[in-house]
């Protein structure tokens, strides 16, 4: 069946809308945080498609993704909403730069990948994404936080953002995807991964001797990686907890970007210092 999206209003608990994402099953969403205007939903068979939450009728994507051959089981966007990653159970992520999604440019849409075997655009090379786009202006009332979330019974991370200053300008014309990374280390399903977020305290690692802004990934395989975005490289040693040997379902980092925390399957979380990593 296909899967249903849902937008609501976490202020006021109010469903904005509802659409039919024609994916058949849903497995993960997020909303771009810098203008709170580009919504990716991610399906079990690799595809992430693009909504624009400005057009007053959603009915189609604006644009359409094939990042993994099988289950994507997490997605993302960095802070600025400079970066957007996959994450899926063939055991590797991806990174994508983004452009456009914050503020309108006359590029045509174009979802490139460096690596076609590893991501294609869903439409084939001459026609990368559905550009039938109307001119925004439905949510442009709605205040505060959005949350997304999809229902018929999917798991669906779930996002929060504001609308941003980008109403009147055609998000078809404006997004753009780059494939920078192909992350492989771990050696069963990736669960969950989380960007370093956006602040001083990120700026001050950028500038350490540590340096870069970091990526965090969680597996089945019982670890947390931790990944330099400069370079694509994973950071040694491998995190996993100490006396134990179960998967990890999710990870995230501290506001201060020197500590990360993993969500194990027994219930336990385990937190652990940037000061172990080399």
């Amino acid at each position: 069946s296909s899967g249903e999206i849902a937008l609501w209003n976490l202020k006021t608990g109010d469903n904005l809308w509802r659409l039919s994402s024609g994916q058949r099953r849903i497995t993960a969403l997020a909303i771009e945080p810098s203008a709170g205007r580009l919504l990716a939903s991610a399906s079990s068979h690799g595809e992430v498609l693009f909504w624009d939450l400005e057009q007053p009728f959603i009915k189609e994507p604006i644009a359409a993704l094939a990042a993994h051959v099988h289950a994507i089981t997490c997605i993302a966007f960095s802070g600025d909403g400079g970066l957007f990653l996959t994450a899926s159970s063939d055991k590797t992520l991806r990174v994508w730069s983004v452009h456009g999604a914050a503020k309108a440019t006359s590029a045509p849409v174009s979802l490139n990948a460096t690596e076609q075997a590893h991501a294609t655009a869903v439409h084939g090379p001459e026609s990368t994404a559905r550009t039938q786009v109307q001119t925004p202006a439905a949510l442009s009332a709605a205040t505060s936080g959005l949350s997304a979330a999809s229902s018929d019974g999917h798991d669906g991370g779930v996002g929060a953002a504001g609308v941003g200053d980008t109403r009147g300008a055609d998000m078809s014309a404006m997004l753009r995807l780059r494939a920078l990374h192909r992350l492989v280390g771990h050696e069963e399903v990736v669960t969950s991964a989380a960007f370093m977020p956006v602040g001083p305290a990120a700026q001050d690692r950028s500038s350490s001797s540590a340096g870069g802004v970091l990526l965090a990934s969680s597996s089945l395989d019982g670890s947390v990686r931790l990944w330099n975005l400069a370079t694509g490289e994973p950071l040694l040693p491998v995190l996993r907890p100490m006396g134990r040997s179960g998967s990890i379902a999710c990870v995230a980092w501290a506001p201060d970007c020197q500590h990360v925390a993993g969500g194990c399957d027994d219930g336990s979380v385990r937190v652990w210092s940037l000061k172990e990593i080399n």
